[in-house]
């Protein structure tokens, strides 16, 4: 059984080149639109100037990079299925398309959204008192090991643009970072310690440290070279040698 467009819409779609044509959806005037990301390059999920994603937004919302699936940085693959709808008009062609080229988590498809669209809460705006809770009720808790699989592929090759990475720049040029309290340095100390090791210089004298760090700068040795043969993966580091005696924390 084929799949139909929503009540008052013809979609007409040419997967593969730049341009997607969609017929006018409603007369209504209105600032939502529908968009689409493309490829840029030929991958296994779909060829060149097939669609990965497809949302429905207003304003600058194609342009976001908070959402499951980056926003190609080159943007003349931003493509714009239709605007000057209503926000429900959106809504049912945005869901019509991710049917039409189906979901990759799924095996429907070639998009990477995670929903099957038509939904959202646009202009929502929570109390401070909500979001306190929302904040406290997710509290240590873990996402599920296939939603995490899920937002993984979704964010392969994922790269901040240009402009996105000059802004981060500039928010933070001049910025100083506040002191550490002495209670948080004590903190930062404690959680470092994990081992205590034994060490035997070149001459054979045997030291016992529970910081390796401290330890390596003041023998002038590198730390990361005299972890790795505490943890047996190299033999020795300019005569030295290191194994753990025992483990601190768990």
């Amino acid at each position: 059984m084929s799949k139909k467009a929503p009540q008052g819409a013809f979609f007409v779609a040419k997967c593969y080149s730049r341009r997607i044509y969609i017929e006018p959806m409603s007369a209504k005037e209105s600032n939502y639109y529908v968009y689409a990301y493309l490829r840029s390059r030929d991958s296994d999920s779909g060829p060149r100037y097939s669609p990965y994603y497809i949302g429905k937004g207003c304003g600058s919302r194609a342009f976001s990079s908070k959402r499951s699936a980056p926003a190609p940085v080159d943007k003349s693959f931003i493509v714009f299925l239709q605007e000057g709808m209503t926000e429900q008009d959106a809504f049912n062609l945005e869901k019509y398309a991710i049917s039409l080229y189906g979901r990759i988590d799924n095996g429907s498809g070639m998009l990477r959204n995670l929903t099957d669209g038509g939904e959202g809460s646009s202009g929502l705006m929570m109390s401070e008192t909500a979001k306190e809770k929302i904040a406290q009720s997710l509290t240590g808790r873990k996402r599920p090991p296939d939603v995490v699989e899920r937002v993984t592929k979704a964010r392969l090759g994922f790269r901040h643009s240009q402009e996105t990475k000059e802004k981060m720049s500039r928010t933070r040029t001049g910025r100083k970072r506040k002191p550490h309290t002495r209670e948080t340095k004590q903190r930062i100390s404690q959680g470092k310690v994990k081992y205590e090791y034994e060490i035997v210089d070149p001459k054979g004298e045997i030291y016992t440290t529970c910081s390796l760090n401290a330890f390596c700068k003041e023998h002038g040795l590198h730390q990361a070279h005299m972890s790795a043969t505490a943890h047996g993966k190299a033999n020795g580091y300019k005569g030295w040698t290191a194994r753990i005696l025992r483990k601190l924390v768990d």
